[in-house]
């Protein structure tokens, strides 16, 4: 592991990132260097650019995977190196609107969103058993 590497680790561990956050992160920072052939502490905002391009434009990666990259960088110029990182030479992408967060069943409505429930399954979070009848506004 080398120096750079495990301090960056030991920064995030401070920071309580979670190791989901952490590989990742630790997944782009490597890929940026194998891509350079050189340590990250040696490279400088056009490159950065342009491993930015390079992932969207031939690695064809997602607008959340390129997000996750600018993160990582942002982590690792600012906190790791505590070097001056102009957020605006890494332009974080939009994901493509109207394209929902999380995945939702077709059986789902828009009554059923706002309901209480919705969030459990239908009545589930109501106490079942018996003189435990579900509430007459219940649909």
């Amino acid at each position: 592991m080398t120096p750079l590497r495990k301090r960056m680790t030991e920064d995030m561990q401070l920071r309580n990132f979670s190791p989901q956050t952490q590989r990742t992160y630790l997944h782009h920072i490597a890929g940026l260097a194998r891509f350079y052939q050189t340590s990250p502490e040696h490279l400088n905002l056009e490159d950065l650019r342009q491993f930015q391009v390079y992932m969207a434009g031939e690695c064809r990666y997602s607008a959340e995977s390129l997000n996750q990259f600018v993160s990582a960088a942002k982590f690792l110029y600012g906190v790791t190196l505590e070097a001056p990182f102009d957020a605006g030479a890494c332009c974080a992408p939009r994901s493509p609107s109207g394209r929902p967060l999380f995945s939702a069943s077709k059986k789902s409505s828009a009554s059923s969103r706002t309901s209480p429930a919705s969030a459990t399954g239908p009545r589930s979070w109501w106490p079942m058993g018996p003189g435990c009848a579900s509430p007459k506004w219940w649909p």
